[in-house]
């Protein structure tokens, strides 16, 4: 069938689309019954990001082929989305959606519901179809930035649609649209993971033949030219140096000013304040800072427009917060290249004192964007969820911290709640992000993880994050880690890797202060030898005892010594004497016990000693002289008390295990303590907010 705009050829299936778009000139041309006529021009669409293109032939989980017939994209406030139109073997049709690398398998589906109740909606609000419960994620208003292909309904650039994005406990999703004229859709999707969708045909960036033989009839689409008009003159963004005849089809190519690695997008265009060259990193970025004169630049349908000029007073102040992290920089992360392409300062003051954090955004080709936070010289890096939380942010306003929950399995703990603002952009972005942009938080943990619901006035999102060590993260850029900053502090999500070594030395110091204690308490195989009184007045003088038997080789032997004095003292020095006359071991004992009233009755001293010795078997005497008194006065020879005088063989040195098991005791105290202060130092910021 022919184009009623240009003649040229164009493909049309009555049975599956109402509209077409002409390859050649753009017209969106609408079929009825009787004849075709033009709706308007579509807006030339930039290529995608993702694996599918118009005229791609593959399978969906490997068990549904698919033919793309058609496109269309929505841009909104946070960015943009695609609409796949596919046809299956069986002639059926479905959706398959795009939006930032997030792949949705979407079916319509009838759904009793006016236009009134949707546009009421906000975000949090459960919404019950049949035995399903969603949640609303997100409202906006999207506006048809273009369109491609056969489509089952009418649409022109620049005609908006009201959105609803609902999400379910098991991730499924569902979209609710109304059109213009108030009619409503209400698709149903399920995720598709990147490796679940393959194209066996070539795509638009492969046909090289396509893009030389439109360049010939002058009918070039912009989607397929990127590679003929890329120009040899680059001012690098590191250090704002000129580079020219630069070589375009080298593996690497460096700035010869600093030497920084430039990274050459397919994506370039002057910036509508200064002129100067500003480069694109993503398809499909929805705003840009130039980084030479600091204005915000908004993208609209691939064409650029100053949104606002930022103030340079500030660049000093990054300057001071800054990670030796720029734009244009590549790091590696579980395989995959990434390239940073925006950075944001996000700033929250608490009772007059500003907390800032530093989150950088990268891009893969097959990952998408991903998130790179620093805070206080911690790091985190944003994680996918296996299966994205249905659970409403807000409803977590209401925690108290340290409160436990679950979200689809896992176990967390309510953790922080805040709100900040952007105070500083610099990059490029998938939604058009301004300074001044404000949002609220709610935080909880699971070390090493932390889930962030980010709540706006028209949309909840959840992120995930994983603690990373500053090695980690300097290894992952290929920089100096000395470069990083030292983090302050304990992270709400940074894993005490010391805690299995804590927990260890607890456990193993408590068993043998257990095992020390059990010992001392245990009875032992001792018994007496001999035991004598001493009176004062033989101390006094000198005096040798009776002799006694020692009957174990290197055995241990206790002495024991008892006075009944009060409020006095006695003082012995003794020796033990072997059968040749001979002092063997010299040792001495103290008594004194001392006992009053003031403000109520006190004691002091003991009218007990002991003394411990080794000695070989044989026969002994015990030679001693001593002094007795009170204060620091020696009363005379007959008035201080007497000493009995036991001696023990087959004894343990008993107050060993004591020491022991004080020892092991304190270490284990030590090291629950070192676990508690971390936890404590985890949670000292939202605990001072209480």
């Amino acid at each position: 069938m022919g184009c009623p705009s240009c003649g040229a050829e164009i493909t049309y299936d009555k049975r599956l689309a109402v509209l077409t778009v002409c390859e050649y000139c753009n017209s969106a041309v609408v079929y009825d019954e009787k004849a075709a006529s033009i709706a308007g021009k579509m807006a030339v669409l930039a290529k995608a990001a993702g694996p599918v293109f118009l005229g791609a032939v593959g399978s969906l989980k490997k068990t549904q082929d698919f033919t793309v017939i058609g496109r269309v994209r929505y841009g909104y406030e946070n960015g943009f989305w695609d609409e796949w139109y596919l046809q299956h073997e069986d002639q059926s049709t479905s959706w398959f959606t795009e939006d930032e690398k997030r792949f949705m398998h979407e079916m319509p589906q009838k759904l009793d519901i006016d236009k009134e109740a949707i546009l009421s909606l906000t975000p949090g609000q459960a919404l019950e179809f049949g035995n399903d419960r969603f949640s609303v994620r997100e409202i906006g208003v999207a506006v048809c930035e273009g369109g491609e292909g056969q489509l089952p309904f009418k649409v022109i650039s620049g005609e908006e649609i009201h959105f609803v994005d609902l999400i379910n406990e098991d991730g499924e999703t569902a979209t609710i649209e109304v059109e213009p004229e108030g009619q409503v859709k209400f698709y149903r999707g399920t995720p598709v993971s990147p490796a679940e969708i393959q194209v066996h045909n070539e795509s638009y960036n492969q046909q090289d033949s396509l893009a030389v033989e439109k360049a010939a009839s002058g009918n070039m689409r912009e989607r397929v030219t990127y590679n003929a008009n890329r120009i040899k003159v680059i001012q690098c963004i590191h250090c704002g140096g000129t580079n020219d005849n630069i070589d375009l089809n080298a593996e690497h190519i460096k700035c010869s000013h600093c030497g920084q690695s430039l990274e050459f997008p397919e994506n370039s265009f002057n910036c509508p304040s200064c002129s100067a060259q500003v480069q694109s990193y993503t398809p499909g970025a929805k705003s840009l800072t130039c980084p030479y004169c600091s204005s915000s630049i908004k993208m609209s349908s691939g064409k650029p427009s100053l949104l606002r000029k930022l103030k340079n007073k500030n660049k000093e102040q990054k300057k001071k917060f800054g990670l030796p992290i720029q734009i244009g920089d590549r790091a590696d992360f579980d395989g995959l290249s990434f390239i940073v392409v925006g950075y944001l300062r996000y700033k929250e003051v608490d009772e007059g004192i500003p907390y800032i954090s530093h989150e950088y955004l990268m891009y893969n080709e097959t990952w998408g964007y991903r998130w790179l936070v620093a805070y206080d010289g911690h790091f985190t890096i944003q994680e996918k969820f296996t299966k994205e939380p249905a659970k409403d942010p807000k409803s977590l306003r209401y925690f108290s911290y340290k409160e436990k929950f679950e979200i689809d399995g896992q176990k967390w703990q309510f953790y922080e709640k805040g709100s900040g603002a952007i105070d500083w952009i610099e990059g490029e972005f998938s939604w058009v992000a301004k300074v001044g942009d404000k949002s609220k938080y709610y935080e909880a943990i699971a070390p090493p993880f932390m889930i962030a619901g980010e709540v706006t006035d028209k949309e909840l999102e959840w992120f995930k994050f994983r603690y990373a060590e500053k090695s980690e993260i300097a290894a992952a850029f290929k920089k100096d880690e000395s470069k990083f900053r030292d983090s302050n502090g304990v992270y709400a999500c940074q894993v005490n890797h010391k805690k299995s070594y804590q927990i260890t030395t607890v456990l193993v110091a408590l068993f043998f202060a257990t095992l020390a204690a059990l010992a001392f308490m245990m009875g032992t195989s001792e018994k007496s030898v001999t035991h004598f009184k001493v009176k004062n007045k033989q101390y006094k003088e000198e005096f040798l005892s009776p002799a006694f038997n020692l009957n174990r080789d290197d055995g241990v032997y206790r002495i024991d010594f008892f006075s009944p004095v009060k409020n006095s003292w006695v003082y012995l020095d003794l020796a033990l004497v072997n059968e040749h006359e001979e002092a063997e071991i010299d040792f001495s004992a103290e008594i004194s016990y001392y006992y009053g009233y003031d403000d109520g009755r006190w004691t002091e001293g003991s009218r007990n000693d002991s003394t411990y010795f080794k000695a070989k078997k044989g026969t002994y005497r015990l030679l001693m002289k001593g002094d007795a008194g009170k204060g620091e006065s020696t009363v005379n020879v007959n008035a201080g008390e007497p000493v009995t005088i036991r001696i023990y063989e087959g004894v343990k040195v008993r107050y060993y295990f004591i020491i022991f098991a004080v020892f092991a005791a304190i270490i284990a105290v030590f090291y629950f303590f070192s676990m508690l202060s971390f936890e404590s130092s985890r949670w000292k910021h939202t605990c001072e907010e209480d």
